[in-house]
């Protein structure tokens, strides 16, 4: 069979991709520099801390193999989740995709902050890093006439905004006392 003998396939798959893709671009616009503060926390502690020096002192190329190593790393994972949705464990699966997604873009943009301008030496990584950046801005203007993508970033960050309210909160203050208790 081709493609043109199962249009209703694209039809019927088509919007919920295009919703899928549409939640992850603004996943990880709304958290690579929430995930980069947290990456560089970690990296900062001492089982890690002598990464950071060790990536600054890399030359360029040597970074750019860095910056691709997790992307590589973590395709047998999601390759994992997909088989554990596959065999019947769809939440074990999607559980799976999101740490791998979250872990990833952590990584990556902590890697990306402490390498960039080393990449950016390198007239390919420009060339593209600029490319990427001209796609970005023409989509965000583009995805900021919609009263669809306004809303949604509008309602993330109303929820933000409330969960930050909330860490001053009882809950909060309760958890801080039981930190304590237990040092």
């Amino acid at each position: 069979m081709d493609r043109k003998s199962r249009p209703w396939v694209r039809h019927i798959l088509t919007p919920p991709l295009m919703v899928a893709a549409a939640v992850l671009v603004l996943f990880e616009e709304m958290a690579w520099d929430t995930l980069r503060r947290a990456a560089g926390w970690l990296a900062r502690r001492p089982p890690l801390c002598w990464v950071d020096p060790w990536i600054a002192g890399l030359g360029p190329w040597g970074t750019l193999a860095l910056f691709l190593i997790p992307m590589a790393g973590l395709v047998p994972v999601k390759l994992a989740a997909v088989w554990l949705m596959g065999s019947g464990h769809p939440l074990a699966g999607l559980g799976v995709l999101v740490a791998a997604k979250v872990t990833g873009t952590a990584t990556a943009a902590h890697l990306y902050a402490i390498g960039q301008d080393k990449l950016l030496t390198i007239r390919w990584f420009a060339w593209t890093h600029g490319k990427a950046l001209a796609l970005h801005t023409l989509v965000h203007d583009w995805l900021n006439r919609r009263p669809a993508w306004v809303w949604a970033v509008g309602t993330v960050r109303r929820v933000m905004q409330r969960i930050r309210t909330l860490r001053g909160g009882w809950l909060s203050r309760r958890w801080r006392a039981a930190r304590r208790s237990v040092r």
